[in-house]
C-alpha cells in the first residue's frame, strides 16, 4: 500500500508573556526650604530680649506688603488661624504696604525691639516682647506671611522658620559672635623696618694717621768681587835656555 503522507500538526500561536505593571518611582521627601531666620539676643542689664530677623526670598517676588510674625509653638493648626503675638513688615519702620512692587527686594533684615518698635505694630492685640517674657513666656516659630487681598488670617504662608525661646534674661549681654569668615593671621608676619637716622656731625671728626716705620729687611751683603790681574796682552815670552855643548880644549 502506498506510504501515507504525513500529516503536519498545526502551528500553535505564541502565548504571550504577561507585560509587567510599571513600578512607580518614590515621591522623593519634600525639601525643607528656610528662607527666614531668627536669633534671640539680651541687652546689657535688661532681662528683655530682641531678636534679630534675617530674611532671603528673592526668588519668591517678594512684596513690600510681606511681613514677619512669631506664632506660639503651641498653634494647633498650620497656617494659624489667628493673628500673631509680635509682627512687623520687612522693612520694618514705617507703612510700607502701599509701596511700589517692586521696591521690595526680598534679601534683608531687621531687629524687633520695644525701644524701636514701629507706631503700626502698637494695636491692642499685638504685644510687646517685655510682655511676652513677662505673661506668655515661652516657645515661639518666625514666619514669613503675605496678605492675600483684604482677608482675615490666616494669611498666605511664604515660609517657616526656625523656633526661639523667650523668657527673661539674666541682664547679661550676649556674646559677640565671632565672625563667620574670621580674617586669617599672615603665616609669618614680617615686621617693617625701621630706620634709624643718626645725626650727621657738620665738623667730621679726623682720626689720627699713624705711620707704621717697616722694621730693617736683615738682607744679606752682596761679596765683594775681586777684579782680577788681567792676563798682559802680549805677555813677554819665556826665554828660552840655550845649550851651549862645552867644548874642551885639548
Amino acid at each position: 500500500e502506498p506510504t501515507p503522507a504525513p500529516i503536519p500538526e498545526p502551528t500553535r500561536a505564541p502565548i504571550p508573556e504577561p507585560t509587567p505593571a510599571p513600578i512607580p518611582e518614590p515621591t522623593p521627601a519634600p525639601t525643607s526650604r528656610t528662607c527666614i531666620e531668627a536669633e534671640v539676643r539680651y541687652v546689657e542689664g535688661s532681662s528683655v530680649p530682641v531678636v534679630e530677623i534675617r530674611y532671603d526670598y528673592p526668588e519668591d517676588d517678594p512684596l513690600p506688603s510681606d511681613w514677619v510674625g512669631l506664632y506660639p509653638c503651641d498653634t494647633a493648626v498650620f497656617p494659624p488661624p489667628i493673628e500673631p503675638t509680635i509682627y512687623a513688615y520687612t522693612c520694618y519702620s514705617r507703612d510700607c504696604r502701599m509701596d511700589p512692587p517692586n521696591s521690595a527686594s526680598g534679601i534683608g533684615s531687621f531687629i524687633f525691639n520695644d525701644a524701636t518698635r514701629p507706631e503700626y505694630a502698637n494695636e491692642m492685640m499685638y504685644s510687646t516682647l517685655e510682655e511676652i517674657v513677662r505673661d506668655q513666656p515661652g516657645c515661639y516659630y518666625v514666619l514669613l506671611n503675605r496678605i492675600d487681598g483684604e482677608s482675615a488670617p490666616p494669611y498666605y504662608e511664604i515660609c517657616k522658620g526656625n523656633e526661639i525661646q523667650l523668657v527673661p534674661g539674666s541682664g547679661v549681654a550676649n556674646p559677640t559672635p565671632s565672625p563667620a569668615n574670621p580674617t586669617p593671621s599672615p603665616v609669618n608676619p614680617v615686621s617693617p623696618p625701621v630706620f634709624t637716622v643718626s645725626p650727621v656731625d657738620s665738623t667730621p671728626s679726623l682720626s689720627p694717621i699713624i705711620l707704621i716705620t717697616p722694621s730693617p729687611v736683615d738682607a744679606p751683603l752682596p761679596a765683594l768681587i775681586v777684579n782680577p790681574t788681567p792676563s798682559p796682552v802680549n805677555p813677554t815670552p819665556a826665554p828660552n835656555s840655550i845649550v851651549i855643548p862645552a867644548v874642551c880644549n885639548l
